[in-house]
């Protein structure tokens, strides 16, 4: 039992320093959540990413810290693995991952196509919130 809970915070902490890991306010990405976040008139933010992608790890670092801050308590942000959901990289017309969709009302009101710059994130963030 003790080595599989110490197996289990090891994949864990290799999980997060691989920026994989659902930290923060980061969530994966379901129907349900979405629509438990429109239903309280929230803005539902979409971060398509793929695991080979470098963009992607800096950008999940940058919005993990982002996620922190109190201005962003409200923020959730819905992590879709852009390699596995052509449905959705088609509904939301995503050509390429490290794109970040904030959606309203079921209408796009903001996107983001491979931004690292802290400050451009926070805004598009706060367009979420």
């Amino acid at each position: 039992m003790k080595r599989i809970l110490v197996g289990r915070l090891f994949l864990v902490a290799l999980l997060g320093l691989n920026g994989v890991a659902f930290a923060g306010g980061f969530q994966p990405y379901s129907e349900k959540e979405v629509a438990r976040i429109s239903q309280e008139g929230n803005a539902v933010v979409l971060a398509f990413h793929s695991a080979s992608c470098g963009t992607c790890k800096k950008q999940s670092a940058l919005l993990d810290s982002l996620l922190k801050e109190e201005a962003m308590s409200s923020v959730t942000v819905l992590r879709v693995d852009f390699d596995e959901a052509s449905d959705l990289n088609k509904k939301y017309k995503v050509n390429s991952p490290s794109t970040i969709v904030v959606v309203q009302n079921g209408k796009e009101i903001a996107r983001s196509i491979g931004e690292t710059n802290s400050d451009n994130l926070r805004n598009l963030l706060s367009k979420g919130a």
